[in-house]
C-alpha cells in the first residue's frame, strides 16, 4: 500500500512558519540541497515535513492533522507564535483544536490517542494509594483549594476534612487499588470528568488543570 513519506509546506516568512510549528512540538534541522534554497526539515513518524520558502511559486494553502501532546498549552503557544484559532464550533477541547498557521494552512490538532485518559486514571489511582493518602502535602496539591466530597452517607466534605481523614487513616487504602471501567470525559478546555467503579461504589470525580497541573475539584461516590 502506497505512504506518505515527504509533505513540503512553501512559506511566505520561512522562521515565522518555524516559530510556529516549534511552539507545537515539532524540531526542525536545517537543510539545502544542491543549487535548490535553504529550508527547515522534520520527520513526523515515516513522513518528512520540509518548510521552504515559497519564492514564486506563492505559498502553500493545504489542510493537515497533527497528534500531540498537552494541547490547550500547545494551541496558546502557537497562536502566540503567529498563528490563529479556527474551531467550527466555539468550545475548547482539550483533546482537539483547529488552529490556522501563518500561511493559512489549517491544522487540524488532536492529543495523543489515550494520553488524557491515562493522566487522569494515573491521578486517580494516586489519590487511593497508601503513599498519597499518608502525605498532607501531596493531597494538598492533588485536591482543588474549593474541593468538595459528597460521600456514600450524603455527608458533604471539604478539603481539609478529606485531608485530615486520610492522613489519619492511609491503612483504609488497599496496596493494589482496584479501579475498573474507568472513563475520562472532557467537559471544558480545562475540566475533565472520571468516571469508575472502586469497591463497592461507583465514583465520579471532576478534574480541574490550574496553573500547577490538574487538580481534583469535586468527588462523589454512591452504591453499585
Amino acid at each position: 500500500m502506497p505512504e506518505l513519506t515527504l509533505l513540503v509546506l512553501r512559506c511566505t516568512d520561512l522562521a515565522l512558519s518555524k516559530r510556529f510549528y516549534e511552539a507545537l512540538g515539532l524540531s526542525f534541522v536545517a537543510e539545502h540541497h544542491e543549487d535548490g534554497p535553504a529550508h527547515w526539515s522534520t520527520t513526523l513518524g515515516d513522513t518528512v515535513l520540509e518548510l521552504y520558502p515559497s519564492g514564486a511559486h506563492g505559498a502553500t494553502v493545504t489542510r493537515l492533522g497533527l497528534c500531540i501532546d498537552d494541547l490547550p498549552a500547545r494551541v496558546g503557544s502557537a497562536l502566540a507564535a503567529g498563528g490563529s484559532a479556527a474551531s467550527r464550533t466555539g468550545v475548547l477541547d482539550p483533546e482537539r483544536a483547529i488552529v490556522v498557521d501563518p500561511d493559512g494552512n489549517t491544522v487540524e490538532l488532536s492529543t495523543a490517542r489515550g494520553s488524557l485518559e491515562n493522566e487522569i486514571l494515573a491521578l486517580e489511582m494516586s489519590l487511593v494509594s497508601r503513599d498519597v493518602r499518608a502525605s498532607r502535602v501531596a493531597l494538598e496539591q492533588l485536591l482543588a483549594d474549593d474541593f468538595r466530597e459528597f460521600g456514600s452517607s450524603g455527608r458533604v466534605y471539604s478539603k481539609p476534612e478529606v485531608i485530615d481523614t486520610l492522613v489519619a487513616n492511609p491503612e483504609l487504602a488497599p496496596e493494589l487499588p482496584p479501579l475498573s471501567d474507568f472513563r475520562a470525559q472532557p467537559l471544558a478546555a480545562n475540566v475533565v470528568l472520571a468516571t469508575y467503579s472502586y469497591r463497592q461504589s461507583r465514583r465520579s470525580s471532576l478534574w480541574r488543570k490550574e496553573a500547577s497541573g490538574w487538580r481534583v475539584v469535586f468527588h462523589q461516590a454512591g452504591p453499585r
